[in-house]
């Protein structure tokens, strides 16, 4: 928790607060001594009941005003939710009375509000109206926030009850995206050979590494230790900051890239819907190419518009939308290609790489190969997202082993789902596969607008999801860079005919979440490659985040020494994942430089 690192762990010397030993307040009105300012923050800081705490408030309260007033409230609330937190359950008197402290603190700041929110969260509305007091009151959310709320979410979705099986219904959820579309393609530039078994290699890798990263999310012991929240939060406490940083910025880059290949896929899916009416209609001879720009502006119009709703309320469903809409594409893809491998009667493809068309460049042939190494590692993202999913679960039975069945059934699944639809688009297409395998289909038309709309739609609300901790960090840094400016004062603007109905806006966030969504959309119409963006992305991730980062954290948390085989053994798998994310990373930036030699800037034909 962030709080952690402003308090430190009470001693074991035991001091009992009476009313003749709290100290009394001046007679002078204006002042305080440095000498009682001191014995009261010892006080607070080696205070051991609530009780004693009130003793403490009440004398604030006596106390004239001054300029150290803040400190003192910050103090109290953080020494009553230290004290809450070794209560089994959490007490709500005290929470509400942490929350009544919050309201009436002057200068009230976000860890105050992210340790009430994180408290609470097995009421969500509770966790709701302290988010929106706290953008009420004009401070900014930071990278803690948004987890904590997310958590309250899943509470509303009865996810708290959280066991094995609803633990793995959220982890299959969250794994299957938009990346899935583009397997059988990967598995085309591979072949019938090394495709199936790097399907299964990175399937095994992202188990094993899994199963290790379940022992991370308490600390030091992985039974009974302190949480680790989220994923960035135990990078810090068993690497440390610089690693955070690290860690941190390798995350908002890959949400940026994200963003991009969301937009550039929402295109195609638009544009294939558009296509697939076409040739419906005028019969599949006719000439349907589409222009990709406009539908990017669009998808970008949106963006910006849903950039200024107040949607956090609204994650929840959000997250219902995408299960469904990701599950419902995945799964009409890979019954396309069923059916068409059924009507060919026979299996397409090669066996080999280098058994290719003649007619394509055998360097460009094996840039495409590593590339296909990226996004089949983008598909496998499962170990980012590994300590959220965990922290829904009870203590009992232990977190770390009932995550490890998790982590099994959800990398078994997925695996067996992505080989079956990599390898049966592969056989119907053969090497002729699309990027994504939903624009090589046309009928059923209605089927497969069907498919591209799901598409649509899931990655319209995905984008705001993987915008939003973007736009608090910039918010974040400018209100503190600049916390007095009008550019961060809160506007409200009520709306006619009711009561309750506002919206809360800063010309921070007016202006520059526009102008990011304008900077991504068009840095998607410049890159417009959809295969060569997941594999960049996949290749970026894969040997950080989801190796080099598990390990290390696994080693410490383990206290395996160094020079040991099982040292030895660790590293020798995160060296073999770094060459692939090398390989992977170059196969895709190749891929981009021989496509802008064809291509013309801002000109997209799909």
């Amino acid at each position: 928790m962030r709080i952690a690192t402003t308090l430190s762990q009470p001693t074991t010397t035991t001091t009992i607060y009476s009313a003749s030993k709290t100290p009394q307040p001046q007679n002078n009105p204006n002042s305080i001594s440095s000498q009682q300012e001191l014995s009261l923050l010892s006080k607070l800081h080696y205070c051991k009941s609530v009780s004693q705490l009130k003793q403490i408030h009440a004398f604030i309260i006596k106390t004239p005003r001054s300029q150290t007033h803040h400190i003192y409230a910050k103090k109290l609330i953080y020494s009553l939710l230290q004290l809450n937190h070794f209560l089994s359950p959490p007490n709500d008197k005290n929470l509400n009375y942490a929350h009544s402290l919050v309201k009436q603190w002057d200068k009230p700041d976000v860890y105050a509000y992210n340790a009430l929110i994180q408290r609470m969260s097995s009421t969500s509305m509770q966790s709701f109206h302290l988010y929106q007091e706290m953008l009420i009151k004009g401070i900014i959310p930071d990278t803690y926030t948004i987890p904590f709320v997310l958590k309250a979410c899943s509470h509303s979705l009865a996810l708290w009850e959280g066991t094995l099986w609803t633990a793995t219904a959220h982890a299959f959820t969250a794994v299957v995206g938009a990346g899935i579309l583009a397997l059988p393609w990967s598995v085309a530039q591979l072949g019938w050979i090394l495709g199936p078994f790097v399907l299964v290699f990175f399937a095994i890798v992202t188990y094993y590494i899994a199963s290790l990263l379940c022992d991370c999310y308490r600390t030091p012991d992985p039974v009974t230790g302190k949480r680790n929240y989220t994923y960035i939060h135990a990078v810090r406490e068993l690497l440390g900051p610089k690693s955070e940083l690290i860690c941190g910025i390798l995350q908002y880059s890959i949400l940026w890239g994200t963003m991009i290949g969301y937009t550039v896929t929402t295109a195609i899916s638009i544009a294939s819907v558009k296509r697939s009416t076409c040739f419906h209609d005028k019969g599949h001879n006719a000439k349907c190419g589409v222009s990709g720009n406009l539908y990017m502006l669009i998808y970008g119009a949106i963006e910006i518009f849903l950039s200024q709703c107040p949607n956090l309320e609204k994650v929840a469903i959000l997250s219902v939308i995408a299960s469904v809409t990701s599950f419902a594409y995945a799964l009409i893809a890979l019954c396309l290609s069923t059916a068409k491998l059924s009507s060919n009667h026979e299996f397409k493809g090669s066996l080999m790489v280098a058994m290719v068309v003649n007619t394509e460049a055998t360097s460009e042939r094996f840039w495409q190969a590593f590339q296909a190494l990226g996004n089949i590692a983008l598909a496998y993202t499962y170990c980012m997202l590994l300590l959220e999913i965990q922290d829904t679960l009870k203590s009992v039975p232990p977190e770390n082993k009932v995550m490890k069945r998790v982590s099994m059934y959800v990398v078994v699944g997925t695996a067996f789902f992505y080989i079956s639809l990599g390898c049966i688009g592969y056989a119907a297409f053969g090497n002729d596969v699309p990027g994504n395998i939903l624009s090589g289909f046309y009928e059923p038309f209605w089927l497969v607008d069907m498919a591209n709309i799901a598409v649509i739609i899931h990655l319209i609300g995905a984008y705001q999801v993987y915008a939003q901790p973007l736009f608090a960090i910039n918010e974040k840094w400018i209100g503190s860079r600049w916390p007095t400016s009008s550019f961060n004062k809160i506007y409200t603007i009520r709306f006619p005919c009711s009561r309750k109905g506002s919206l809360h806006l800063t010309i921070n966030r007016l202006f520059l979440r526009p102008i990011f969504v304008v900077i991504t959309t068009a840095v998607a119409m410049m890159f417009p490659f959809f295969n060569a963006i997941l594999g960049l992305l996949g290749s970026v991730s894969f040997w950080p985040l989801t190796v080099y980062f598990p390990i290390s954290m696994y080693i410490v948390q383990a206290k395996i020494k160094r020079g040991s085989c099982h040292w030895f053994g660790l590293q020798a798998l995160g060296f073999v994942c770094l060459i692939v994310t090398v390989v992977s990373g170059i196969g895709s930036v190749a891929g981009m430089v021989e496509f802008l030699k064809k291509a013309r800037l801002f000109h997209i034909e799909i």
